[in-house]
């Protein structure tokens, strides 16, 4: 996904390169299709997944774009799939590896696949508290099948209970590249398992009180400037399964990795969030005056200096134990440039920050819009191979799911 500075307007192109996969060859085709939207000027963030073909500091996709428009980019990469990489790690070290055909080969992975977990009827199982809100009708509303179907295994787990309607609702199937149902599929496992092993009960607490919380908040806030303050709720309540896990695992051999160590090893190396010009753009954002205070201070000590060269930073270590957000990195160890949305202000209206917050940029603070539109884009494909074709056809569904009225209950139709 391309963002411009103020618009809120995304362009969203699926580019794929024709002889390679290398995040060069990604660069220049992506410089060649905002050259033909006349794009480049106003290019300002790009939101995509973590892989290292985008995101590596050396030769990925965002780093090699700056080089050829010679300036900084938000590079914002997606915090759904941020939040699906300990999970994934977690299944992987404690349980066993994934392996083809969309399998996962531990003894949990072997019981997950197929249609007769969900089939099968519930037991008594012991509660897992969430200590997450429910969410607003109108955010319930927005929510896809599978989505919907965790929210609920969410609560009922939390309760002891799951809800009739959606005790025996199918899931989507097994996928290495969408944990969402695989985090599904080991709760509905787990109330229907009598005697849950430890590996068991600690992946439904980490879903429960980790993974499924922050998805809806992710989902709910959507904001690019609210990156770091995830995060942070994230690390608080990986500490708190830590200190509940210990409860019922049985002492771990020496040596070996804690689930808090294993969480955030992945955690700290996929923090983009907190990439220098995107935490500070999220202090200038802030609802909190001191830290617009702190952004202010930094933008204008930028401002004043000499022009930094174009410099590429791996993701900063993160301060695991900081007390709030605003504490995670330590701006003033590590070079920063002047964050990219906020170039247009004038050093008055800057100021004039430091007591009335600004208006941030609309920028998600995920990429499933550029998932939808590459499903859309794959569909368009299926029915023509010439390019017009495919765009009317684009238009065309775009134009009707606008018009068609929703119904979100039979109620509705009448």
């Amino acid at each position: 996904m391309i963002t411009g500075p103020r618009s809120g307007q995304y362009l969203t192109h699926r580019v794929v390169p024709e002889n390679a996969g290398r995040g060069a060859d990604q660069a220049d085709i992506t410089f060649s299709v905002l050259e033909e939207y006349n794009s480049i000027d106003s290019l300002c963030a790009l939101v995509m997944d973590n892989t290292s073909v985008n995101t590596g500091h050396i030769g990925g996709l965002c780093v090699c774009l700056e080089k050829k428009l010679g300036r900084k980019l938000h590079l914002i990469g997606c915090m759904l799939h941020i939040n699906e990489l300990p999970l994934r790690n977690l299944i992987k070290e404690l349980d066993g590896p994934t392996i083809s055909g969309n399998k996962l080969g531990g003894p949990i992975g072997k019981l997950l696949d197929g249609d007769e977990l969900y089939r099968s009827d519930p037991v008594n199982f012991e509660p897992v508290e969430c200590g997450f809100e429910r969410p607003e009708p109108a955010d319930i509303e927005d929510l896809s099948d599978d989505q919907r179907i965790l929210l609920e295994y969410m609560f009922g787990v939390s309760s002891g209970s799951v809800d009739d309607k959606f005790v025996m609702r199918k899931p989507g199937p097994l996928c290495h590249s969408r944990w969402l149902t695989t985090a599904i599929r080991i709760l509905i496992l787990y109330t229907r398992t009598v005697d849950p092993s430890e590996t068991l009960k600690l992946l439904v607490l980490y879903i429960v009180r980790v993974y499924a919380p922050a998805w809806f908040v992710i989902k709910m806030t959507n904001k690019f400037i609210c990156g770091p303050d995830v995060y942070f709720d994230i690390i608080q309540n990986v500490k708190k399964v830590e200190e509940i896990s210990q409860t019922f695992l049985t002492p771990r051999d020496e040596g070996e990795l804690t689930l808090k160590e294993r969480v955030f090893k992945v955690l700290g190396r996929n923090a983009f969030c907190c990439l220098p010009e995107n935490f500070l753009a999220s202090l200038l954002y802030s609802h909190k005056q001191s830290h617009r205070q702190i952004a202010v201070d930094k933008i204008m000590e930028i401002r004043a200096g000499p022009k930094l060269k174009l410099v590429t930073v791996k993701v900063p270590p993160l301060n695991f134990e900081a007390s709030e957000w605003g504490t995670l990195i330590d701006l003033s160890t590590m070079p920063c440039h002047e964050p990219p949305c906020v170039t247009h202000l004038s050093n008055e209206e800057l100021e004039a920050m430091r007591t009335v917050r600004g208006l941030p940029p609309d920028f998600p603070l995920h990429s499933q819009s550029v998932e939808r539109a590459v499903k859309l884009t794959s569909e368009a494909s299926k029915r023509s191979y010439v390019w017009e074709r495919r765009h009317k056809y684009i238009v065309a569904t775009n134009k009707s799911r606008a018009q068609r009225p929703q119904f979100r209950s039979k109620s509705d139709y009448i």
